[in-house]
């Protein structure tokens, strides 16, 4: 493996992907490795932040989900911001607080409230042992066994989007308001800042040693961590951003944006976009992205774009408010009736072909958020009337 200075000297020639940590029973184990594939101690089945790595791509390739689901527990939950999922346990994270479940019963683990650290104000990143968690104060660690906090980074302006894993995993990027940071995990510091024109908006994309930050307005931008923080491009998008920068394989970055359409930019063009899709997608957030074809679902129902001209290869379904997760070869979505519905996504790379249903189930309950994790599919609904519930599938 690499060591950081020579990192350093190369500019980010020579890199992992970001990723985030296993847990163990709520990630103790992990062990700071380093895996091309999928990250810093990351484990093949765990989604661990959102669009479960740094990459943003929403796949898991080893995940499984089941083939014919039953529920195996449904709990009434607070008004949640996003799910993660590591180890043993299932995260949660409200407003007014972190909460651990029990991935198997859903019994609750324990609670993390931000007490003297402000609001929190992202989903978790769990990663070697540690949830990370973004307050209007700044950086917060949490102990994975008991959700009490360890320590704290303070920022000027927050940390209000997910934190990414960085390099070799040894540091977090932040951002909050116009503030991009970069948070030594060894001793704590802030490596670096830089201040973007437009406030950060989006989770932060970082693979092969740039990083990439989605702001209101359409912008954005892309980073070079190695050269504290520089602003390499800057880039003006056809609409507002939807959700996280995905990366393909390709090295490109797909965006949906509110003008309806999915977008494709290339970072070694100044994030120039290659192709608009031709029909309108109107998405629902992140898309999940593998091989050689972007996923993303919205109110149209799912579509499946070729990755390299944007082309549809195939759609299915309607009414879908749930960024999709694709475990292995099966493509989830929440919809607004209340359901989860699977997709095969296994022969999603041929020009139509794919897109069949596999299985449907009838929770209750507009479901917005989905993760799949060990073996099963966790699902968090904002019912129209009632409380929401976050319930599990296996």
């Amino acid at each position: 493996m690499p060591s950081r200075r020579r990192y350093l000297a190369a500019l980010g020639t020579a890199g992992s992907v970001g990723g985030a940590g296993c847990l163990g029973t709520l990630g103790v184990d992990g062990n700071g490795g380093d895996d091309e594939a999928t990250g810093p101690a990351s484990d093949d089945t765990d989604w661990p932040t959102v669009g479960r790595d740094s990459r943003r791509s929403s796949h898991a390739p080893d995940a499984r989900v089941p083939a014919d689901p039953a529920e195996a527990w449904s709990v009434e939950v607070s008004r949640h911001v996003g799910l993660a999922a590591a180890g043993d346990a299932v995260l949660l994270a409200s407003w007014d607080g972190v909460t651990a479940l029990d991935a198997a019963t859903g019994d609750r683990l324990w609670r993390a409230a931000p007490a003297d650290d402000g609001t929190f104000h992202t989903v978790p990143t769990v990663h070697d042992g540690t949830v990370y968690v973004g307050s209007d104060r700044g950086l917060v660690t949490l102990d994975p066994r008991t959700g009490e906090r360890r320590w704290a980074v303070d920022l000027p302006e927050g940390v209000l989007v997910p934190p990414a894993v960085g390099y070799d995993g040894e540091s977090l990027l932040v951002a909050g308001g116009h503030t991009v940071a970069e948070v030594e995990l060894a001793d704590r510091s802030v490596r670096w800042t830089t201040e973007v024109a437009m406030p950060v908006s989006q989770p932060l994309t970082y693979f092969d040693g740039s990083l990439f930050v989605g702001a209101e307005g359409g912008e954005l931008y892309g980073l070079t961590p190695a050269a504290e923080g520089h602003l390499s491009w800057r880039q003006k998008l056809p609409g507002r951003l939807f959700g996280a920068p995905a990366a393909g394989p390709n090295d490109w970055l797909y965006v949906d944006t509110n003008d309806g359409y999915v977008h494709a930019v290339s970072p070694n063009r100044a994030g120039g976009v290659v192709w608009s899709s031709a029909e309108r997608a109107a998405s629902s957030g992140t898309l999940a992205v593998a091989h050689t074809t972007a996923y993303v679902a919205g109110a149209g129902g799912v579509m499946a774009l070729d990755a390299y001209d944007g082309t549809t290869r195939w759609r299915a379904g309607e009414g879908f408010f749930c960024p999709p997760v694709l475990a292995g070869e099966t493509l989830c979505v929440g919809d607004e009736r209340g359901g989860v519905v699977a997709f095969d996504a296994s022969n999603g790379t041929l020009a139509g072909v794919g897109g069949r249903q596999r299985w449907r189930h009838q929770h209750g309950g507009r479901v917005r958020r989905l993760v799949a994790a060990g073996g099963r599919l966790f699902g968090a609904t904002e019912p129209a009337e009632g409380e929401p519930t976050l319930f599990a599938l296996e």
